[in-house]
Order: C-alpha cells, then sequence, then structure tokens
C-alpha cells in the first residue's frame, strides 16, 4: 500500500540559504521577501509538475508571512478561441497566419481555503506563477532563478519597486459649475441599486499585439512570449470575474522583425497609430473586440498605459496600448486590465468616490496593485451596457481545451459534451443530466436564446431584435440553440432622413449623444455654440490633440469637435462639466477626465452628419464615403436590400436572400429565416380539421354495424363452420391450460397510472391481455420513525427494519404465492396470516379485479384464480421503487418463475413532485420529498443487464399523457423473452460476495469519515485544544479501524448474501454503532 505524503511540507528558507545565491537582479526590484517551496498536497504518488497530464483539481500549501494558507484550484480551461490564430510578418511585408500549439494546460484559479474574501490566479507551466490575494494583501510568486530544489519568490506586489504608473490622465479641478449634480442623483441612487454583476455573462475577445522592442526583451524567444501573454490574459481574466466578464485571447500578433507602426512619438500618437493600423490592417484578418499593443520599452514618461474609452465594440477606437519592459506580470496585467476597462465604458476611480474592497482598485488612475474593481466600476459598466454600448459581448465565442479531457460538471460545455449545469446537486436544468453532461431524453439543448422547453425554437423565431435603424434583427434557424452572430447595417449608410449616417450599428446623431450625455429632454446645441467652444483648443472644447496640447478646430470642422448639448437635466457623475451663456444659449459640454492623449465619449461620434454629404471622422467634417459604405443596392441587391456589416444583402419583407431577386420573407444569409414556416402546421390543420372528422364518421359506421359485417364476412370465408370444429377448438386451447403462460412483472415509479393506460388500451380490443393492477395504499408514503429493539446482549439498541421495508415485503410473497397458484393447480392458499392487513388488502384488490373467487371456510383461507391465466397475464405493481435493489427483489421473482419482466420509470421534476404533494389530502414535508428526490437510483441498463427491459416516461401536468406506443413494444419484447431461472455458479458467486464486499466496506468508511468530520468541527467550535483535538482524531480513528475490520470480516463469509442484498441497511447499521461509542469518546474529552 502505497504512504501518503505528508499534509503539509514547507520550508522558510533565508535570502541566502543552502548555498544556492538567490538571483540578485531577480531579487533586487523587491523592498522585501521570502523565498518558500510550495507543496503539492492530497497526492499518493510523487510526480513532475512539468507532465503533460494535468489534473482538474489541485490543492497547493505555502507559507504567507509566518502563517500556512492551502490554496484550494480549479484548471481554466477556457483561455484560447477555439478559432486562435497567431500572425507573423513575413520576409515581404505580409501578415501569415498560423495555429501555434500554446500550452493552456497549466493555468489555475481559485479561492484560499477559509478565507472568503481571496482569490488565487496561478499558472504551473514553469514552477508556479501569479498572484494571492488574502483579503487586503496581494501577494506576487514566481519561481527563483537558478534554483534546483523548487524554491519561489514571494512578496507583497506593493513590496515591488516600480516606476509609477499613470494613465495619461492628469488630474483636474473639479468645474466650479455644479448646476445640475444634485439631479443627477437619481440616477447615482439607481446604479447603485443594482446587482454588482450584470446576470448575463458577456465576453471580451481580445486581440494582444507584441511590438518588436518586446520580442528582442526576451531573446526573441516566441514561445516565452506566448506563454506570458497567455499568462496575462489568465489573471485579467480572474480580475473581470467580478464583472461577470471573461476575457478571451483570440490572436496573438508579433511583430518580430520590425514595428508595422512608428513606436517613437507620444503615447497618444502611438494609440492613434495602432488603432488605424488595427482597422486597416487586423481587423479584415481577424474579428475581435478589442486590440491592445504590449511594448517593451517605457517611453511615455511614466505613462504606461493608454486606451479609448466606452469603444469596445468599434473598429475604428477599439484599442489600446500597455507597457509590459520586465517579466512581472502581474502588473502588467493591472495595467491591461485598466486600459481594457476603459475600452468597457470604466472611468477612472478618482477624483470619485468609490467603494473598493482594498484602499485603492483596478481603475484608480496610478498603480495599485489592486485586483478588484470598485462599485464605480460596476456601475459604470452597467451603465455602458444599459445605454446600448457592448454589443458584441453578447457574442460567446467557440472555445476549447487543448490539452485535457472534458471535465463534467464545470458549468462549461467542454467538446464531446451536450451541454454541461454544474454539479447534480446544483443542477436546475431539466434539459440536461448532470451527471453525464448529456441532453435529458427527448431534448434537443439545454441554452441559448433559441432553446425553449429542452426543444430548438422554431425556425424564424426573434431572438435578437434591432435596436434602432442601423441594427438588424436575427432569427432562430430551427437546428440550433444559439441565436445567429450579430450584424448591423454597412457603415456609412444613411438615416434619419439622410441627414447623419450609420456607424457601428447605430445612427450617428447628436441628439442621440447628448441624451446619453445629460439625460432624455436634451439636445443638439446650436452651431453657434460648437463655434465658439471648440474653437478655444481647451478640455471643454477642442478637436483632439497636437503634440499634447488641445487642438483648436477650424470653423467648418467646429461640429467635429467636442459635443454641444442644451435642455440638460443630468449630469454625469464624476465627469467635469461646462455652461456657457453664448447668445443668451445655455451650451454645456464635458470632459471624462481621460486626458490629453485619450479620446473621450464627450467628443462628436465618428459618423455623425456635419454637413449635407458629409460625416465627421477623425475630429473632421468630410466626404460621408470616407466611412466606407460601397453597397451597390441596384445591382447586388436588386433594390430591394442593403447590404450587413458582412457586406451581404439584407432583404425586405417580401424578397429572399442572398441576392433580393426572388420572393421570400427577407432576411440575409446571416440572420437566419425571418418568418416561421407554417406549412406543417397548416397541413396537419387541414387533416386534423377535416380527414380525421371524416374517417372517424366512417368508423362509427363502421362500429355499429360491426356485427352485421363480421356475420357477413364470416360467411363468406367460412360457409361449412361446424360445431365439432368449434369444440375441437375449445379442447385445444384447455389442453394448453396446463402449460405454463408467458407473463409479465412491471415495477414502476409511484404514481405511474400504467394500470389506467393499459386499461385504456387494452378496453377497445376483442381479446384483452388481462392484468392485475396492484398500487399500494400506503397510510404514509414515508417512512416512519424506526423504532428500537433491544438485542439480546448487552448492546445499545439499533434500529428496527421499516415497516414500509416491511410491508414490501410481504406485498411481493403474496404475488410469488398469486404466480405459483396459476401456474399450478389455481389453487391460492397461504396459511398463518390471519389478521394480517396486508393480506387482507391484497385479497381484496384481487377480487375487486376479478382475478379470484373464494373466501375463508373452516378457519382455512382458500381462494380459486379464474381461468384468464389461459392467456398471457400482466401483474403490475404501482410503487416507488426508487432503489435499484427494491426492484431487483421483483425481477428475482420473475426469474425464478420464468417471467418476463419490465420497468416503467416515471421521472418526475422536483418542482413538480412538490406541486403534487402540496395537492394531496395529507400531504408530506416539503423537506422528505425533496431528499427522497436525492435519494433515486434511475435504471441503469448498462450497468445492470437485468434492467435492459426498462423505459423512462417523462411527466407532465396530465399524469396520464404517456408515449404508450413505447410501453406496449417493451411489454411485447417482455413477454416474448421470459427471464430463465438462475443457475448457481460459484465462481461467480465468489465473484461477486467480493464486489458487494468492497462496496460495502465503501460506503461504510465514506459514511464514518464523515460522522469523524462532524466529531472534529464539534470539538473545534467547544474550543477543545490542539492537543486534545489532536488525540481526539486518533481515538476517532481507531474506532474506524475496529469496526471497519469487523465488517470486513463479516462480508467476506458465505453467508454475506443478506447483507449485500441491502447495502444501505448495512452501512447504516455501522454507522449507528459509530456514533453510539463516538459520543462516549467525544463526552469523555469535553469534560476536560
Amino acid at each position: 500500500m502505497l504512504q501518503s505524503v505528508e499534509l503539509f511540507l514547507i520550508y522558510l528558507i533565508s535570502c541566502i540559504h543552502n548555498g544556492t545565491d538567490a538571483s540578485s537582479h531577480q531579487t533586487s526590484k523587491f523592498s522585501a521577501y521570502e523565498i518558500i517551496i510550495p507543496k503539492l498536497i492530497n497526492e499518493r504518488q510523487k510526480r513532475d509538475i512539468g507532465q503533460e497530464k494535468w489534473r482538474d483539481q489541485i490543492t497547493y500549501s505555502v507559507y504567507l508571512e509566518g502563517k500556512v494558507y492551502i490554496l484550494k484550484l480549479e484548471r481554466n480551461k477556457n483561455l484560447l478561441a477555439k478559432d486562435f490564430v497567431q500572425y507573423v510578418y513575413d520576409k515581404e511585408g505580409k501578415m501569415q497566419a498560423s495555429q501555434p500549439k500554446i500550452r493552456t494546460h497549466c493555468y489555475y484559479h481559485g479561492v484560499v481555503e477559509g478565507i472568503i474574501d481571496s482569490k488565487v490566479l496561478l499558472s504551473m507551466c514553469s514552477g508556479v506563477r501569479g498572484i494571492i490575494l488574502v483579503g487586503e494583501r496581494s501577494f506576487g510568486i514566481e519561481p527563483l532563478e537558478n534554483s534546483f530544489i523548487f524554491e519561489h519568490l514571494i512578496y507583497r506586489l506593493e513590496d515591488m519597486q516600480t516606476e509609477p504608473f499613470v494613465c495619461g490622465v492628469p488630474h483636474h479641478k473639479q468645474s466650479t459649475n455644479n448646476d445640475g449634480h444634485s439631479s443627477y442623483g437619481s440616477l447615482v441612487q439607481h446604479l447603485r441599486k443594482k446587482r454588482a454583476v450584470l446576470p448575463r455573462t458577456r465576453f471580451v475577445e481580445l486581440v494582444l499585439v507584441v511590438d518588436n522592442d518586446k520580442y528582442n526583451l526576451h531573446n526573441r524567444n516566441e514561445t516565452l512570449i506566448q506563454e506570458q501573454m497567455v499568462e496575462l490574459v489568465h489573471i485579467v481574466n480572474g480580475m473581470y470575474s467580478s464583472l461577470n466578464v471573461r476575457v478571451i485571447l483570440t490572436g496573438l500578433v508579433l511583430w518580430k522583425d520590425k514595428d508595422q507602426i512608428v513606436i517613437n512619438g507620444t503615447a497618444g500618437e502611438v494609440l492613434s497609430a495602432f488603432v488605424r493600423w488595427r482597422e486597416r490592417v487586423l481587423i479584415p484578418e481577424k474579428q475581435h473586440d478589442s486590440g491592445h499593443l504590449i511594448l517593451g520599452k517605457a517611453q511615455f514618461s511614466g505613462i504606461l498605459g493608454l486606451a479609448f474609452v466606452s469603444t469596445v465594440c468599434s473598429t475604428r477606437l477599439g484599442g489600446g496600448i500597455n507597457v509590459f519592459a520586465n517579466s512581472n506580470v502581474p502588473i502588467a496585467a493591472t495595467i491591461l486590465a485598466h486600459e481594457l476597462g476603459h475600452n468597457m465604458g470604466l472611468s477612472h476611480d478618482d477624483p470619485r468616490t468609490c467603494d473598493c474592497p482594498t484602499s485603492r482598485c483596478i481603475m484608480f488612475s496610478s498603480i495599485t496593485n489592486s485586483r478588484n474593481f470598485s462599485d464605480c466600476s460596476q456601475n459604470d459598466f452597467v451603465r455602458f451596457i444599459e445605454r446600448g454600448g457592448g454589443l458584441c459581448l453578447q457574442n460567446e465565442p467557440n472555445l476549447e481545451d487543448q490539452y485535457s479531457l472534458p471535465s463534467c460538471g464545470n458549468n462549461i460545455v467542454d467538446e464531446g459534451e451536450e451541454c454541461d449545469c454544474g454539479k447534480p446537486q446544483k443542477c436546475s436544468n431539466p434539459c440536461c443530466n448532470a451527471a453525464t453532461c448529456t441532453l435529458t431524453s427527448g431534448s434537443q439543448c439545454a441554452h441559448g436564446k433559441c432553446c425553449e422547453n429542452c426543444r430548438f425554437r422554431v425556425a424564424g423565431t426573434l431572438c435578437r431584435g434591432a435596436v434602432n435603424v442601423c441594427d438588424l434583427p436575427e432569427y432562430c434557424n430551427g437546428s440550433s440553440q444559439f441565436c445567429q452572430p450579430d450584424v448591423f447595417i454597412q457603415n456609412g449608410y444613411p438615416c434619419a432622413n439622410g441627414m447623419t449616417y450609420c456607424f457601428d450599428g447605430l445612427c450617428q446623431t447628436y441628439d442621440a449623444q447628448c441624451k446619453v450625455l445629460f439625460g432624455s429632454t436634451s439636445e443638439r446645441a446650436p452651431d453657434v455654440c460648437f463655434e465658439h467652444a471648440n474653437r478655444q483648443g481647451d478640455r471643454f472644447g477642442n478637436c483632439g490633440f497636437q503634440n499634447r496640447q488641445f487642438k483648436k478646430c477650424t470653423l467648418s470642422n467646429a461640429g467635429c469637435g467636442k459635443i454641444q448639448c442644451i435642455k440638460v437635466t443630468e449630469r454625469p457623475f464624476g465627469v467635469d462639466t461646462s455652461t456657457s451663456n453664448v447668445n443668451g444659449i445655455d451650451c454645456v459640454n464635458a470632459d471624462f477626465h481621460v486626458g490629453t492623449d485619450v479620446t473621450d465619449p464627450s467628443y462628436v461620434n465618428t459618423g455623425t452628419g456635419c454637413n449635407e454629404g458629409k460625416a465627421c471622422i477623425n475630429f473632421e467634417c468630410v466626404n460621408a464615403s470616407n466611412l466606407g459604405f460601397d453597397c451597390d443596392i441596384k445591382g447586388k441587391c436588386n433594390n430591394h436590400g442593403i447590404c450587413n456589416s458582412n457586406k451581404n444583402c439584407h432583404c425586405e419583407d417580401g424578397w429572399a436572400p442572398p441576392n433580393c431577386d426572388t420572393r421570400g420573407f427577407g432576411g440575409s444569409i446571416d440572420s437566419g429565416p425571418t418568418r416561421i414556416d407554417t406549412s406543417l402546421r397548416d397541413g396537419l390543420l387541414i387533416f386534423f380539421l377535416l380527414v380525421v372528422p371524416i374517417l372517424i364518421f366512417i368508423g362509427l359506421i363502421i362500429f355499429f354495424n360491426r356485427n352485421a359485417i363480421k356475420q357477413c364476412w364470416r360467411k363468406r370465408k367460412a360457409p361449412h363452420t361446424t360445431t365439432q370444429t368449434r369444440t375441437q377448438s375449445e379442447n385445444n386451447l384447455s389442453n394448453h391450460g396446463n402449460q405454463r403462460n408467458n407473463q409479465v412483472i412491471s415495477t414502476a415509479n409511484s404514481n405511474i397510472y400504467a394500470d389506467i393506460t393499459l386499461h385504456r388500451q387494452y378496453a377497445s380490443n376483442e381479446n384483452p391481455v388481462p392484468y392485475i393492477a396492484y398500487a399500494p395504499n400506503y397510510q404514509n408514503p414515508v417512512p416512519p420513525p424506526r423504532p428500537t429493539v433491544t438485542p439480546q446482549s448487552n448492546e445499545p439498541p439499533r434500529p428496527a427494519g421499516s415497516l414500509w421495508k416491511l410491508y414490501r415485503h410481504k406485498l411481493l410473497v403474496y404475488i410469488e404465492h398469486l404466480i405459483q397458484a396459476i401456474h399450478g393447480n389455481g389453487c391460492l392458499s397461504v396459511s398463518g396470516i390471519e389478521n394480517d392487513s396486508t393480506w387482507e388488502c391484497f385479497i381484496q384488490s384481487l377480487k375487486q379485479q376479478h382475478i379470484i373467487s373464494g373466501e375463508t371456510q373452516l378457519g382455512v383461507q382458500q381462494y380459486t384464480v379464474f381461468n384468464m391465466y389461459l392467456r398471457p397475464l400482466v401483474i403490475i405493481l404501482d410503487d416507488n421503487f426508487y432503489y435499484q435493489s427494491m426492484r431487483y427483489e421483483v425481477f428475482q421473482i420473475a426469474r425464478r418463475n420464468s417471467l418476463g419482466f419490465l420497468q416503467l420509470f416515471l421521472e418526475c421534476p422536483l418542482e413538480l413532485c412538490l406541486q403534487r404533494n402540496h395537492e394531496r389530502s395529507c400531504p408530506v414535508n416539503d423537506e422528505t420529498v425533496v431528499l427522497m428526490s436525492t435519494k433515486i437510483q434511475l435504471p441503469d441498463p448498462v450497468r445492470n443487464i437485468w434492467e435492459k427491459n426498462s423505459l423512462i416516461l417523462k411527466s407532465t401536468e396530465n399524469v396520464l399523457e404517456i408515449d404508450s406506443q413505447k410501453v406496449f413494444e417493451l411489454l411485447d419484447v417482455s413477454l416474448e423473452n421470459p427471464e430463465k431461472p438462475f443457475e448457481e455458479n460459484i465462481e461467480q458467486k465468489a465473484i461477486d460476495r467480493a464486489i458487494c464486499a468492497a462496496s460495502v466496506l465503501h460506503q461504510a468508511d465514506q459514511t464514518i469519515r464523515r460522522l469523524v468530520s462532524q466529531s472534529m468541527k464539534t470539538a473545534k467550535d467547544k474550543k477543545l485544544s490542539t492537543c486534545n483535538m489532536k488525540l481526539l482524531s486518533e481515538e476517532l480513528n481507531k474506532l474506524k479501524t475496529v469496526l471497519l475490520e469487523d465488517l470486513r470480516h463479516v462480508t467476506f463469509q458465505d453467508n454475506s448474501k443478506k447483507l449485500c442484498a441491502d447495502v444501505n441497511a448495512v452501512v447504516e447499521e455501522v454507522a449507528y454503532k459509530f456514533d453510539q461509542k463516538k459520543e462516549e469518546i467525544l463526552m469523555n474529552f469535553l469534560k476536560f
């Protein structure tokens, strides 16, 4: 037997230790640090940390500041999109795509055991590297260079000596004009009352671009760069979990030989050059939501990151730049998370008053080493989404786990899974089998906008409506649970009566932008306001930046600088506003504190119509053709449609894609069918409303004249039939009476109403199959409290058998007597059962169904079975056989008597069970119903061959709505294939006994372990000393060993057949013995 490693094995090592010199260049960047050896625990076999087969869940122990912490980790399987692509430039300057195998199997996230406010984000690819958050403390961990004994540096992130991080955001004094701030309070309160996390998960498809400096910084090691970028996204993704946002790396671009833009310049110039390159080169190659440039050199006077605000879905401005001039991934992750936050509508926390779990949060303007978002950031994101931002974040990318088998129960639909609703005890999705991550019987889907009641929604069902005139609707296609990808009208298409243009799915108007910024009553200010403000060249009026200075607008471009509004009733919280009175008009504008290098939301949006035939682009009023609209409406769409963002025709109603040249229902090849196909429905209506009534009418005529028709047919077919022939037939039937008939025992879940269904189905047959339908009438459907029985010895009282179980056992005995009577002389007689209520109920049920006749004579109960057993007979047991062992007892009866056997199992959702229970005249406690639902064992034909003839039926509001066709098909199979009597196999019996013994021991061991844990928790709550806690643990484990050894001896005896027949009862009895003695041991310790 392998010996388990010790639970904790950690060495705290000084900075100079065991002759191993810590790399001075590595430790010099920390003002304080420790060197530790993290330990993988709960492993029975030592293994190499670098091996390829990684467990989904692991546990590590680390030593932090004099205390041991346990890290509970789970593998992050979905860092890369399934269509992840890496791009490099060849010698000819062309961008080439590839799909390298990047290691993603060694990234883990989790928590610190026992600490609620904790988070762990680690990479195990080459040692342990990442961050550990414990309350307000943030730690970094990384492998110690040149160490051969798995040593690691661990340090507080604030102890890392780094250059100050600035987001290019100089602090400005609040506007002296405070008008309107109080009126905005209602919106602030509304945001603060909202949930911190939006209920729907958003997905950011991110592309990282690595510049030439960063590539050379790591000696052009492409693998190292790849791993750093994946680790970077891994940490950022963990940070965004509090916003219910997942960050997925969909692409990586390496500028290996030279930069593709001019890097030398101000941060704003580099950002502008990067987003232009992204729009021109990267977007056509790889669609994504946001692109960020990773720079390997700090060159912007302390500015380490810049990004455009609220532009995450913009093809023009959806990007940012980030300085990553060293190897410290946690610090770089803070910068990337901050700048990506700007893309997603998040403003700086300062100078606002924000609630943060630590002193500073991610969106603070300078570096904080925090891994948390403040309530201000949460409110910013909610507001951004509610006002129509981030539409592209609704698209869920295809994910893959490249290096592991799928893990059922992780709430992620891995490859090979049909669904995943989490662990069985937490899954509430009726469409998904949580134990196997497969769809439940009859289900087509389990989630998605195009999934309803476990079925695909009908093709043509609207799943994403158009939110404005520049957006386009999407429809379900009838064969997928997901809505079609979001598309909109191609940029540059005129809208608002030709006064402005569509851009990024929105009709860009001055009025709409004013309403977003300043409330629903706000609207565009007159031209005089634009000319007055934007020609000033200050932060409230300008046309962008030039040489880090605000650029004054020319007269012709004044309408494309800062937005100017009137009728303002609300002012954005934490944003400076300015009001200027020009010719008696109060002109209001804003500054979002994004600095001189960053474009903020108060600039006029791209695509806004600034003059006839012109639109705002890059702070200039230029010809609208520069927006890129190139759709040939006449030639391509035949004047019956418009091009969408994929440059495909979206046809008007009445015309069909792809070219709108034939009749149809509109839409495009991207939108899905726009109408529900009703041809099948119409055909069925005609059939049932016209054809079926005619058939029924004909059928009624035949039914009422059936005797005349039958007589006429018999005369034509056999005009000379004699009495002698009929008598011979009757004799033949009588001769068959002594043969064993093919009978079926059917077991079912409670309330399946199979007897009603059989009666309804067979009532119209001329030669029905007789059946016995018996549903035990329990006064209490739940076993009553178990009484105790005093044993012969001095042992403590032990529980007696369940009265419910005893009732069922008697019933099965009586049924077997009935079967033997049918196979024998037809006489049913059982002695020694006087005044037995179970027997009386059974006999009364048989009499009511005309199965037997007779009565008690001279003190002896004798009954005669009617001669219906000359034909096949079905015995139906309608009861709650929720354990397989219960059903196996019935199967044994069928096997002993060579009968057919089948199971009809009713699967009923817990909610429906509770509803039906409430409708009972004497309902049981809901807790009892919930407890029983957890114990139900479904038929498992794969594991148990005797359950091969099983059918699981779905329960509905109408309990009679079951698939009777399937029932009778299974019934026919059972009638034709009776079970064979058991032939004892000594060798197989020994194998079965060994398997049973192992199962009993395992379940008993697990049950006692839980009792030990409960006892230790009780002792801890009672403030038992550490020394006594250890002694108590030893005593309880000794007791466990003794009881399990006794059980092991019993299970391998020849008389263990009864023990294996009811494993649960055996385990319960062992647990009872342990519990009795455990209480005595615990009380002795608690006396001290």
